[in-house]
């Protein structure tokens, strides 16, 4: 055996120093791996049986730009995060003085505490306090055991094939990934809750054994997922039910737990389904919120709670035959506006064309209507735009026949983006596109109310220095909200729009007279 030997001080310093550089630039890993941890014993978790332990500091490291203490302790009840379960909350207590834990994290068999300060004042063989927040343990453990009987519970109601592919677990929730090859349906989802529930109100005792990993590999232990194991393993027992390795914390009994409820289920990747569930006072409160919608409903729809339901459903029935109804609308407003169209032809080149602005407030309509009006005037080119969802939108269409002498939907498209900005594409029969840029040529322009600029456009001016008596390029001059902060302002910009290139002017604003206006933009 090799025989330990006390370094000296010089090397006692230059490791010091070592812990310190890692600290200050790498993770509690590292910092760990520098704090001479070959010299000092394990960390001892007393956790399971107490919440506070007095210990003693074996080694300490500061990083003055962090402002953070990291420091190994000879035992400790704070859980450092493992087998998906979240570290503790705590605080430790030195010289009178409390510090709240803002990490803690287990290194082979060494826990690193970590705690704010700007002082290096912790040193070697200090005693200290470390106790847990006794609210977030508690909870934590709920639904630490909690997800034990999901876990069987899953194996029971979709089969054996069911395997942990991960998991969270936190004083909130439990967050529990498997393998399943198929969405878990609404009442396979209420099987399991309900079986899990059934157990906790059995209320089994829960119990912990440590035992060499072959002998309880030979019990019928279930391995959980990602976890490495050394010769010694930690088995969790809940009744007849449940049996799998565990170093986490847990209640006493299943009944400690309270209540289960499952409040998600999703696909995470291919093959791998994730349940998210509540426990204890989380899934009291989870009950609550529901039952506090229901009751909000209840009273809005002025039916009593039963029948909720049946009311919502009458709603959306209506609702569908008012889209329905609106739908027709639109069309029968759309069909009114092609007519109104089929009179304004022009030709250009010996091509008939109509290029107007209509009022269609969805892109579906828009090319709806451009091949309807194609329809009714023959041979011809037919560009519509509106404005949809606060964007500008345009759509081309191009009879057959104009499409043979090279005339192209895509490349009428095109032209119009080079003008306006608008991006999109499309055949030579038809094409569309959004967004884009409103060119506000050199001039004086007055806005005596609220200007908004669609989604996606850019309203873009020409800007020239202004001179206090020559006035130049794109000029705007402002009228409304004199007086009135709080009035919208003068230019509203939707989602992905902007505007530039402008010279604004308040006229009715004097010096020796000032008044307030909203904001501009």
């Amino acid at each position: 055996m090799a025989k330990h030997t006390k370094p000296s001080k010089s090397e006692s310093s230059k490791q010091v120093e070592r812990a310190r550089e890692a600290h200050h630039s790498t993770s509690l890993s590292d910092v760990a791996v520098q704090m001479d941890l070959d010299n000092i014993p394990a960390t001892q978790f007393t956790g399971y049986e107490e919440y506070k332990t007095e210990a003693t500091i074996l080694s300490v490291s500061f990083s003055k730009e962090k402002k953070e203490i990291a420091f190994i302790v000879d035992k400790t009840p704070a859980y450092a995060e493992s087998g998906g379960q979240a570290s503790d909350k705590g605080e430790v207590i030195i010289d009178e003085q409390s510090f709240k834990i803002k990490n803690i994290q287990k290194v082979g068999d060494y826990y690193v505490h970590v705690i704010e300060s700007e002082d290096d004042f912790l040193n070697k063989g200090e005693k200290i306090t470390i106790s847990v927040e006794d609210s977030s343990r508690v909870n934590t453990a709920r639904h630490h055991s909690v997800t034990h009987l999901l876990h069987k519970a899953l194996k029971v109601v979709l089969g054996d094939h069911v395997k942990q592919a991960g998991s969270l677990v936190n004083e909130n929730l439990t967050r529990f990934d498997f393998a399943h090859n198929a969405a878990v349906t609404k009442e396979e989802i209420a099987k399991i809750e309900e079986l899990v529930n059934h157990k906790i109100l059995e209320n089994m005792p829960v119990s912990t054994d440590v035992m060499d990993i072959a002998e309880a590999k030979e019990s019928g232990a279930v391995a959980m997922f990602g976890e490495k194991y050394g010769a010694k393993v930690r088995v969790l027992t809940m009744g007849d039910f449940s049996k799998e390795f565990c170093g986490g914390t847990h209640v006493k009994m299943t009944g400690d737990i309270g209540l289960f409820r499952i409040i998600g289920e999703e696909a995470i990747s291919a093959g791998v389904r994730r349940i998210t569930g509540v426990a204890g006072l989380a899934a009291y409160k989870y009950m609550k919120e529901e039952e506090k919608i229901v009751s909000d409903l209840s009273a809005k729809f002025k039916v009593p709670a039963k029948d909720v339901l049946s009311r919502v459903e009458k709603l959306q029935t209506s609702l569908s035959d008012l889209e329905r109804e609106f739908a027709n609308l639109k069309q029968s407003m759309a069909i009114g506006q092609v007519k109104e169209l089929t009179s304004k032809v022009k030709e250009v080149a010996g091509i008939r064309y109509i290029a107007e602005k209509v009022d269609i407030q969805d892109m579906k309509g828009l090319k709806s209507a451009s091949e309807d009006l194609l329809n009714r005037v023959g041979e011809a080119v037919i560009v519509l735009a509106s404005v949809i969802d606060n964007k500008a939108c345009f759509v081309s269409v191009v009879a057959k026949s104009l499409t043979q002498k090279g005339v192209s939907a895509g490349n009428i498209i095109k032209a119009v983006g080079q003008v306006t900005g608008s991006k999109g594409g499309g055949k030579a029969d038809n094409a569309q596109a959004g967004g884009g840029t409103v060119l506000v040529p050199p001039g004086e322009f007055a806005i005596r109310g609220a200007l908004t600029v669609a989604k996606g456009v850019e309203l873009r001016g020409t800007f020239d220095w202004p001179h206090d008596t020559i006035r130049t390029g794109t000029i705007l001059y402002v009228y409304g909200g004199r007086d009135n902060l709080n009035a919208p302002a003068t230019v509203r910009l939707a989602a992905g729009s902007g505007a530039c290139g402008f010279t604004v002017v308040y006229p009715e604003q004097k010096m020796d007279d000032v008044h307030p206006y909203p904001f501009f933009i």
